[in-house]
């Protein structure tokens, strides 16, 4: 690659590499992690201004309610396993 300007006596310096696009998926990912987290949390002391505001009845309140704990309990019960992997290995290298 010629260096701006085409002159043989200009020396160019190579541009310094980037972030790794991993960085930015990563960043990407934690962030969105973070906020389904505390958007969970948050959801039950906001019941009470659902019902004041008329955007659901108590009873559709209730029934998401209940389903934002179905979900917590479906997930704290699911991620154990999802997060042993392949069982047949039993995590080490099969090789």
């Amino acid at each position: 690659m010629p260096c701006p300007g085409g002159k043989p006596t200009h020396t160019c310096a190579p541009h310094p590499p980037g972030p790794a696009p991993w960085h930015a998926i990563a960043a990407g990912a934690s962030a969105s992690f973070v906020g389904s987290g505390l958007a969970r949390f948050a959801y039950t002391p906001l019941l009470p201004e659902l019902i004041n505001a008329h955007w659901f009845s108590p009873s559709a309140v209730a029934y998401l309610g209940a389903a934002n704990l179905a979900g917590c309990l479906v997930g704290a019960l699911v991620a154990p396993a999802a997060s042993r992997g392949d069982s047949k290995t039993d995590g080490h290298c099969a090789g």
